[in-house]
């Protein structure tokens, strides 16, 4: 299934470097759940790199917009714990279409990354503390790069993470 998304990206956006509008559709039907569309945006660019438009950070944020701003979605926007969550632009821009965070939800990630003594301010940002959202926070520790590589299976990158988390102190 990645194989089929990923050529599909190529074609219509370039290899590697390109965006555009164009949907790709995967469609997974099953009798047991209800209708869902989700929509895995870019990560927004700051800076291009080799083969990219001067302008990608503006294109980025326009088709971000194209689908944040529509009323009926959810916008799921993932901040990693080792940054301050006040500086996300993918957060900021989810406040300016969704003030009262109704429609927003935030997903913490890496949080085996933070520096010790930091982990109080997490569980405040976790608790809807710090950047109140009415769908809240969820904090999941993925799979790493190494772990990938190694081709670490699913069900025991998953085990790792209850491990992680059963066995923190603070989390």
């Amino acid at each position: 299934m990645q194989y089929v998304c990923s050529t599909a990206q190529n074609e219509l956006a370039g290899k590697g470097v390109g965006i555009c509008d164009e949907l790709i559709t995967l469609e997974v039907m099953s009798p047991d759940v209800c209708d869902l569309t989700l929509i895995d945006l870019p990560g927004i660019a700051r800076v291009p790199v080799k083969g990219q438009p001067e302008d990608i950070d503006n294109q980025i944020k326009r088709l971000i917009m194209k689908f944040i701003e529509k009323q009926e979605t959810i916008n799921m926007v993932v901040v990693p714990c080792n940054i301050d969550i006040a500086t996300t632009e993918a957060l900021q821009m989810a406040q300016k279409v969704d003030p009262e965070g109704r429609r927003t939800v935030a997903i913490l990630t890496k949080p085996d990354l933070i520096d010790r003594g930091t982990e109080k301010n997490i569980l405040d940002i976790v608790h809807n503390k710090v950047i109140p959202l009415r769908k809240g926070y969820t904090i999941v520790k993925c799979r790493g790069q190494q772990q990938i590589d190694k081709k670490i299976p699913l069900e025991e990158a998953a085990e790792k993470e209850r491990d992680f988390f059963q066995n923190h102190d603070f989390f």
